[in-house]
């Protein structure tokens, strides 16, 4: 079994007194971490966590002398403690961007060290990688190593034995303090084996008091592309897990990486902004802090008659108890504090509590790892129309906490801030509104608005805050009569939008949804009518007139690119397409008004053109386009011949010489016209007559004839030329070996062209004569079995012969040259004569068109 060794190490390094609370380091849980290249300087990182998701860091100290590694944060004495790179020295990192050295380690030259931790009750631990043991320092009021923490693997995983894996930092659970968590790295590293545990999230048993002390348990392996390598691990004031490191295999690519890690299943996320860069990183953190919390529930309330809770919370998570410690919360003016309970002890102040506005507390006791929880209940009065604050403070707390508290809202991602809530408006929501236009354009103030509601309190002075069309705000004092009305008169015409209504005693007013009140101007007393000559062609004179009453008004028009003009009627010569749009006349007299509108046409010059070639063959299909500006709408094409078409596309297929002339077309887009004529010249093309079929033995030469009519004067182009003696002239000769297809292309000086295939056959009559029977008696006549190709073919590519009984007696194969008798069966098998008698053969011959085929028979031998 793995045992915890303990050595007790006599004094090495007395301090005269504990250093001042100046140089140390608040705890309030904040994740820091420190960055170097391997050597000076060391920096320290601080994390900010914003609205958002939004994650930024701050570099807090700079030690131009330091190169540490195995930061711990000490809750005892608020110091950072690490080891001092390439040395066997423990150092005290200050606030003050200064360090000593507080000791050596005994038996070492240096201590190979990336990992390291405070206790909650002032112990410094850091792991040495040659050891593999987790070193215990006393380094508060004196210097000693006190344990020394053998690590082995937990036997309910796959490994056992000593544990000797490299790990970079490991953090205290604060939570849990008897509990470490580290990360077995996943990059190259000869010193992270065993491979099954790369990557791995990892606890270390911490209690000291157990016989499982430095037994390490493999949790979960975090996957590669979340992280590889984790130099800085710390607890955040609630208990959450973060890592900073790198996802790169390489041990020296720089870590910039803030990750959050589930402890308990491993699960990681990452943060998406980086950091700053560095080879090497350590992390440390103090989440033994003392926190204080203002939550108000709702975050908004009604500015009178209404209720809203504060809850005050102090947290103690050190591990030191806060006597006699005094609380004191001052509502906003306009609440009453009307019921207060919570799990709290202390003695409520004189002239504070239910009944008043403040809350005093005094001779608070809250326990070393507990919390106090204050419920205020309270009535509000009245309230004005606004953000209100509040913020309790938390002081006579004992030296270690160095300042007095003041209370946080945990509702935002700011520290020590004030817990704000919404004062709202009362709603008004039962009202009536009675409105009287203006009667007279030219003295429009006599339009007025009578606003009722059974809230508002007869013989009261309310402010009433309006906005006008332009949102410039404005008020108005009224006084309500008994009928709980009220009455502004004077008004002109336009929009009016009541947002808050105020009794001029009271800090609480009435708002209302929409309440926006139109006073219309007598439009109904003026009159305007406008006329056009659109729509109209472009370059014709566009024309826009007007009339009015009263004709004391005033006229202005606008439109389309700029245009503005205050006559009553207007001309404007030579109109362009781009004057097409809409246009607006608007009469004004005094504050009345009429608007007309007209939607201006200005059609656009249609530049009628046809889209089509100068010159065609004969037999191609003519087509002409007609093309034009706008919107077209018709078209009247007239050919050679006096015949007309409407259609926007003419076509002619198989067109002749008879549709060659002047081609006229006359385009419409509703408002103009335009037209435009195109002459269209026929080209002279050959006509090419080829027989559609060939059919020869190939015995004599096959000549390919073609026919022409119309223009002769041409080129030739057979295709393809395998076969052919020529293939640009009008007569080739077939040679072997035969293609079946060939096609003439035939095209004259204007490149107007004619084409035919012919097909070629092999007439596969009268192929070979295979006499049934020969007598090999060597008289001469008929002693061979001798086979008679015709000039079809082209090669005997097997012959074979066998007997009744299936037996081959005579065989060749590839023969290309067939007049010599000799080398066909001679009626021998063996040197021996064959019986006479019936004998069977199959024959596989290659004709001079490339195909095969296959014969069979038989043949009597005679003698």
């Amino acid at each position: 079994m793995y045992w915890l060794r303990i050595i007790l190490i006599a004094l090495i390094l007395p301090w005269a007194h504990i250093p001042t609370f100046c140089q140390a380091f608040p705890c309030d849980g904040s994740l820091l971490f420190s960055t170097n290249s391997g050597g000076p300087p060391t920096k320290i990182y601080k994390v900010y966590f914003g609205p958002f998701g939004l994650v930024t860091f701050g570099q807090i100290k700079y030690y131009s002398d330091g190169n540490f590694n195995g930061l711990g944060f000490n809750p005892k004495d608020n110091y950072i403690y690490a080891v001092r790179t390439n040395s066997n020295e423990i150092v005290r990192i200050k606030a003050d961007n200064s360090f000593e050295v507080i000791g050596n380690v005994p038996n070492l030259d240096e201590l190979t060290t990336t990992a390291g931790d405070c206790t909650p009750d002032g112990y410094y631990l850091c792991h040495d990688q040659v050891l593999d043991q987790i070193l215990v320092f006393e380094v508060v009021e004196n210097f000693a190593l006190v344990n020394q923490i053998d690590l082995f693997w937990d036997p309910i995983s796959n490994i056992s034995g000593p544990f000797t894996a490299r790990i970079d930092d490991f953090a205290i659970d604060p939570n849990n303090t008897t509990v470490a968590y580290s990360f077995q790295g996943n990059y190259s590293d000869s010193d992270l084996e065993p491979e099954e545990t790369k990557g791995f999230l990892l606890k270390i048993n911490l209690d000291f008091q157990s016989p499982n002390v430095g037994m390490v348990t493999p949790i979960a392996r975090i996957p590669r592309d979340v992280i590889r390598k984790i130099g800085s691990l710390m607890f955040s004031a609630n208990g959450g897990l973060f890592a900073y490191g790198s996802t790169s295999q390489n041990p020296n690519q720089a870590q910039n990486r803030l990750l959050n890690i589930d402890k308990s299943s491993g699960v990681a996320a990452q943060y998406t902004a980086t950091g700053p860069g560095a080879i090497n990183s350590d992390g440390c953190s103090c989440p033994y802090s003392l926190s204080f919390t203002n939550y108000a529930n709702p975050n908004f309330a009604l500015c009178s008659d209404s209720k809203l809770n504060y809850t005050l919370v102090v947290t103690n998570r050190t591990f030191q108890d806060i006597p006699n410690a005094s609380l004191v919360d001052t509502l906003a003016e306009g609440m009453i504090i009307s019921n207060i309970s919570g799990n709290f002890n202390g003695n409520f102040a004189a002239g504070t509590g239910i009944g008043t506005r403040i809350l005093q507390l005094d001779n608070i006791e809250i326990n070393a790892r507990s919390e106090a929880t204050i419920q205020i209940e309270t009535e509000i009065i009245d309230l004005p129309i606004d953000i209100i604050s509040n913020q309790a403070f938390l002081t006579n707390l004992p030296e270690k906490f160095e300042n007095d508290l003041v209370s946080d809202d945990p509702a935002t991602v700011f520290v020590g801030d004030a817990t704000r809530i919404f004062s709202d408006p009362q709603r008004l929501k039962e009202f009536t509104i009675e409105v009287t236009h203006p009667t007279d354009c030219l003295k429009p103030g006599d339009g007025r608005i009578v606003l009722s509601a059974p809230v508002l309190i007869p013989g009261i002075e309310y402010e009433v805050n309006m906005r006008n069309e332009e949102y410039t705000e404005f008020a108005r004092n009224v006084i309500i009569d008994d009928q709980h009305t009220f009455v502004l008169d004077s008004l002109f015409p336009g929009e009016y939008t009541f947002y808050k209504i105020t009794p001029r005693t009271s800090r609480c007013s009435f708002a209302m949804k929409d309440t926006t009140v139109t006073l219309e101007a007598p439009n109904e007393l003026i009159q305007a009518d406008i006329f056009t000559n659109s729509p109209i062609c472009e370059g014709a004179t566009l024309e826009l007139s007007a009339t009015v009453f009263p004709p004391e008004g005033t006229v202005q028009w606008s439109g389309p690119n700029g245009f503005l003009s205050t006559d009553l009627n207007i001309t404007l010569d030579t109109a362009v397409f781009e004057q097409s749009g809409l246009y607006e006349m608007v009469f004004s007299y005094g504050v009345c008004e009429q608007v007309r509108k007209l939607e201006i046409e200005v059609a656009p010059d249609i530049e009628a053109k046809i889209s089509s070639k100068d010159n065609y063959c004969e037999r191609d299909t003519v087509r002409l386009i007609a093309e034009g500006a706008g919107n077209l709408h018709s078209f009247i094409w007239t050919n050679p011949d006096g015949i007309q078409f409407s259609n926007q596309v003419l076509e002619i297929p198989f067109a002749g010489i008879e549709h060659e002339g002047l081609y006229e077309v006359i385009i419409d887009n509703g408002y103009c016209k335009d037209t435009t004529s195109k002459f269209i010249s026929m080209l002279p093309t050959p006509t090419l007559t080829l027989p559609s079929l060939v059919k020869s033995d190939f015995c004599n030469p096959v000549v390919l004839t073609p026919e022409l009519s119309g223009d002769t004067n041409v080129s030739y182009a057979w295709t393809p030329g395998v076969g052919l003696s020529c293939t640009d002239c009008p007569k080739p000769e077939i040679a072997l070996p035969v293609n079946p297809r060939y096609q003439l292309n035939v095209s004259n000086e204007f490149a107007c062209q004619d084409s035919a295939d012919v097909f070629v056959f092999l007439d596969q009559e009268g192929l070979i004569y295979i006499p049934n029977v020969f007598s090999p008696n060597n008289d001469g006549v008929n002693d061979y079995f001798q086979v008679f190709p015709d000039c079809g073919v082209a090669c005997i590519d097997e012959f074979q012969i066998f007997d009744r009984f299936g037996g081959l007696v005579y065989s060749l194969s590839s023969l290309e040259q067939f007049s010599n008798p000799g080398i066909f069966w001679d009626g021998y098998i063996n040197n021996l004569e064959a019986s006479v008698g019936v004998y069977l053969w199959q024959l596989e011959i290659t004709l001079i068109d490339g195909t095969t085929r296959s014969l069979k028979g038989n043949v009597t031998i005679i003698r």
